[in-house]
């Protein structure tokens, strides 16, 4: 079945699934509802992009720009979007949301927030403007309905105001929430290159400047940005063919090797690069790519998607350079970019030479008096696990 609602001409699985549902709020003032993706109307889709540039936390992971494409290529079935607006039609918060069972055996529906292998935050967005009316309302109206029994979010930034005023407003309304293990992720603020390899040790520094000398061995080293609507097409290219060249491509787990995942991040760089939010961070070598970073903006903040390189120059440490340099690059060129989020986990390659860190953790809302049994038997089961370990 086609799609035209958004950006991209696309086929939705289980078309309609959730259909439109409006719960009753608890505020005058807004309108909470569910709608399936299959059915949103450009006019809604705006609305949607609209949020992500006032939303109390950056996440482009759900903005429309990268959702229908997703989903559209990857065939996700029965996605909706979860949404408070307020009676002028405004979006206040919004999430895109798939249904899923505690267990099999006795099934307690609940809602979680889409996740994939590429989304790496899937964090709501919440209007800076009047969040605690908007997280009440949202709250009231899910408590007072039965078909969900709780609201599952798996990659949360738990530090960050948003996330601190979400549980105090669950609590307030009546609605347990359980945070889950919490993980930390490298992220850099931009900088120059030899400031951040000041916070390197001694060795890694030493390794490093070795290895960028060998580059240079080779002849003329460059790097730079790729943004604009013109340059982002060829930068394309080139990133897939040196993100398929290594072990991804033999492993067929690059974007290249399946259909689907190529079409995807086609259509998304595509999309934010109309906005010139896309942007490829290049090292060049004798005028020809050797490395390559995607990357996503959403306001002040950069997201790391995927990067890729030349594998016969492995020696050369290309990847701990793509990020140093990039961050430099960033802050010359980008200033008002104050955050690049590495998207990666504290133990990767990015994680060596950009010392920050950020805390991410699950959370899971619930409401009703089976899911807050199921729920607490599972905190007591993880915990005696943990001790016993």
């Amino acid at each position: 079945m086609i799609y035209t609602g958004g950006p991209v001409l696309c086929v939705v699985v289980d078309m309609n699934f959730f259909g439109q549902q409006t719960f009753p709020a608890s505020s005058l003032h807004d309108v909470v509802d569910i709608v399936d993706l299959s059915i949103i109307s450009d006019h809604e889709v705006e609305e949607w992009n609209q949020l992500g540039l006032r939303a109390m936390c950056a996440n482009p992971f759900v903005e429309p720009a990268f959702v229908i494409p997703l989903v559209c290529n990857l065939r996700i079935p029965r996605v909706g979007l979860l949404r408070v607006r307020d009676k002028e039609g405004d979006w206040k918060f919004v999430t895109p949301v798939v249904q899923y069972h505690y267990e099999q055996g006795r099934p307690l529906p609940e809602l979680r927030a889409l996740s994939s292998k590429y989304t790496f935050i899937d964090q709501p967005l919440v209007s800076k403007i009047d969040p605690v009316l908007t997280l009440t309302s949202l709250f009231g109206a899910l408590s007072s309905q039965r078909q969900w029994h709780g609201l599952g979010v798996e990659v949360n930034l738990s530090q960050s105001d948003q996330s601190e005023l979400t549980d105090f407003v669950a609590v307030s309304s009546g609605v347990e929430c359980h945070p889950g293990e919490t993980i930390l992720r490298p992220v850099a603020v931009p900088a120059s290159a030899e400031e951040l390899l000041s916070d390197c040790s001694r060795s890694r520094r030493k390794s490093l400047r070795k290895s960028w000398k060998l580059l240079e061995s080779y002849g003329k080293v460059e790097y730079r940005l790729a943004r604009t609507a013109a340059e982002i097409p060829r930068a394309v290219e080139q990133f897939l063919r040196l993100e398929s060249a290594g072990w991804k491509g033999e492993n067929q787990t690059s974007l290249d090797s399946h259909a689907d995942d190529h079409r995807f991040f086609l259509e998304m760089c595509e999309n934010f690069s109309r906005t010139n939010r896309c942007l490829f961070g290049e090292l060049l070598l004798n005028g020809s790519v050797i490395a390559s970073t995607c990357n996503l903006l959403s306001q002040q903040t950069l997201f790391a998607f995927k990067i890729g390189w030349e594998p016969n120059l492995a020696k050369c440490s290309l990847g701990h350079w793509s990020e140093l340099l990039l961050a430099e690059e960033i802050a010359k060129q980008i200033p008002e970019i104050r955050l690049i989020d590495s998207c990666s986990s504290e133990d990767s390659y990015v994680g060596r030479v950009w010392h920050r860190r950020q805390e991410l953790a699950s959370r899971i809302y619930v409401w009703s008096r089976r899911a807050r049994i199921v729920q607490g038997a599972k905190s007591v089961a993880k915990a005696f696990v943990k001790r016993s370990g």
